[in-house]
C-alpha cells in the first residue's frame, strides 16, 4: 500500500510522484490526498491505472482537481482492468461527476469495479448523487456503494427506491449523513406513504439487497 499526502504548494515533490506513479505496477493500494491533484499526477496516475497488473484500491481526495485534469484520470480508469474498489472524496468525486455521461458511461461498461465510495465537498453537491443513482438503473457489477455527505431531494429518494428494486447486483447500499431535505423540513404535498411506500415496494422486488444504510432524519416517526 501506498499513501500520499501533499499539502504543499511547491511543484517539485508533485513531478517527482508523477514519475515514480507509472513505475509502480505491483502497487495492490493507492490512498492520494492532496491539496491539489496537478494535471502532472494525474497523467502519472492514469499511466499507472493503464499499466498496472496488481492495483485493486484506489482513494482519491482533493481539494481542488480541474475538468482537464479530471479527463485524464478518467481516461486511465476506463483502460484499467484490475481496480475493484474507487474512493472519491471532496473535489474529485464532483469534478469527475460532472464529465457526465463519460463518468456514467465508465460505471455501467466496467466488469471489475465491485465497490464505490462518493464523498461530497458541499452539502449544496446535487450532480453526483442523481449520476450515481441513475448509473445504477443499468447492469452493473457493483455490489457495494456508499454516499456520503450529499443532499438528497425528494426526487432522488424515489429514484434511489426505483433502483433498488430494479439494480441486480448491489448487496450493499449505504447512504451516510445525506439529508432528504435540506431545510429538515418535509414538503406538505407529501404524505407519509407518499412517501416511504416507494422504499418498502423496492424492498419486496429487490433479490440480492442486503445491507442498507440510511439515515434516520430522512423519514418521520409514522413512516
Amino acid at each position: 500500500m501506498l499513501e500520499v499526502r501533499l499539502f504543499l504548494t511547491s511543484v517539485r515533490p508533485y513531478n517527482s510522484i508523477s514519475t515514480a506513479l507509472p513505475c509502480l505496477n505491483h502497487l495492490a493500494e493507492l490512498y492520494c490526498k492532496v491539496a491539489r491533484l496537478e494535471q502532472c499526477i494525474c497523467e502519472g496516475l492514469s499511466k499507472l491505472l493503464v499499466r498496472t497488473i496488481s492495483l485493486t484500491t484506489l482513494k482519491l481526495s482533493a481539494r481542488h482537481l480541474s475538468n482537464a485534469a479530471a479527463v485524464v484520470i478518467l481516461d486511465g480508469l476506463k483502460r484499467n482492468r484490475t481496480v475493484t474498489s474507487l474512493s472519491l472524496c471532496r473535489r474529485a468525486s464532483l469534478v469527475l461527476c460532472q464529465q457526465g455521461a463519460e463518468f456514467t458511461d465508465y460505471l455501467r461498461k466496467n466488469q471489475k469495479l465491485r465497490r464505490l465510495i462518493m464523498r461530497s465537498q458541499s452539502l449544496k453537491d446535487v450532480i453526483v448523487p442523481t449520476l450515481v443513482i441513475r448509473s445504477l438503473f443499468s447492469p452493473l457489477t457493483l455490489s457495494e456503494v456508499t454516499l456520503v455527505d450529499f443532499p438528497l431531494s425528494n426526487e432522488n429518494s424515489r429514484l434511489v427506491a426505483e433502483m433498488l428494486g430494479e439494480n441486480r447486483s448491489l448487496r450493499e447500499y449505504h447512504i451516510v449523513r445525506c439529508l432528504l431535505y435540506r431545510t429538515n423540513r418535509f414538503p406538505k404535498s407529501d404524505s407519509s406513504s407518499d412517501r416511504i411506500s416507494p422504499w418498502i415496494t423496492a424492498f419486496a422486488k429487490s433479490a440480492t439487497l442486503e445491507r442498507l444504510t440510511t439515515d434516520l432524519s430522512c423519514f418521520n416517526l409514522e413512516e
